[in-house]
């Protein structure tokens, strides 16, 4: 028997395991037998070979890192700039191996990436600033998880006034910004000054205190009140841990409506349904 594996409509995954760790994806499709001016190429030592469907490919990788990095509040790397092409003639006769294929998020995570197709930026500045974070790097953390607000709320506004009217429109940010003041979890990270701030103030107070630290870090200088240094990572403890929680609440929320829809749980049932049977997992998808 072969790796663990599944497929998914046209897409084959197998997965290459060590020691518990999982350290390759194959994604093995099928492609036609001529290949159309203007494809997609890929650098092959000196020379550039066509490599059909890459972008598609990029977006279901990009949902499956998403998912998994989201799942374990950390970056989960997939290189996928260094990947190997294979041609393989009569390809897609594996036999899908059911064992040990994952966890249910692992599983939803791949479905999400073969149904949606279609990777949400704003994914990838959480899961940049949650490794920031956990690597204590709060100052790069804090723009991570500032982009994160800003591109879902800003409307592409960028003047202090503007993009706070954008983010008091935000239903949304606001039930995540309450609901994460009130976490006991928020007392075990941040000081008792910062969160007695936080408690007494209102919604245009925080973010004004979001986008007025944001400023602080954009524009470096050697006097005045928002002097900081770039090795004093932890004198932004407070804020970075804070829109961290923030930006936490929203993504898994905007990730597991997604993880957990109604198309999505129907192709999970059907792989559970494999599993329990020990039998070959292809599932096709709407």
């Amino acid at each position: 028997m072969g790796a663990p594996s599944i497929q998914v409509n046209d897409l084959y995954f197998a997965f290459g395991v060590q020691s518990g760790v999982l350290e390759k994806i194959y994604i093995e499709f099928p492609v036609n037998n001529v290949i159309e001016e203007g494809k997609e190429k890929q650098k092959s030592g000196s020379s550039w070979v066509h490599e059909p469907r890459a972008r598609e490919i990029e977006e279901v990788m990009l949902l499956i890192a998403s998912g998994l990095s989201i799942s374990a509040n950390k970056k989960i790397n997939i290189e996928f700039g260094s990947r190997v092409i294979e041609w393989i003639e009569n390809g897609l006769g594996n036999e899908s191996d059911s064992r040990e294929i994952g966890s249910p998020m692992f599983l939803r995570s791949i479905l999400v990436g073969v149904i949606e197709k279609q990777h949400d930026p704003a994914f990838t500045f959480f899961i940049r600033g949650a490794d920031d974070a956990l690597s204590h790097r709060f100052i790069e953390a804090y723009y991570n998880f500032y982009f994160f607000i800003e591109y879902l709320y800003g409307s592409g506004k960028f003047k202090t006034k503007k993009i706070i009217n954008e983010f008091l429109v935000s239903e949304e940010l606001g039930e995540a910004l309450d609901s994460v003041i009130k976490d006991e979890v928020l007392a075990t990270v941040a000081s008792k000054d910062f969160i007695k701030m936080l408690k007494g103030a209102s919604h245009e107070e925080i973010y004004s205190h979001i986008v007025s630290t944001r400023g602080g870090l954009q524009h470096p200088k050697k006097v005045g009140p928002k002097i900081w240094h770039p090795e004093k990572q932890y004198d932004y403890l407070n804020e970075a841990t804070f829109l961290h929680l923030v930006c936490l609440n929203i993504a898994m929320k905007r990730y597991y409506s997604v993880a957990f829809s109604e198309r999505v749980e129907s192709a999970y049932k059907n792989v559970m349904h494999c599993l329990h049977r020990k039998s070959k997992i292809h599932i096709v998808t709407k």
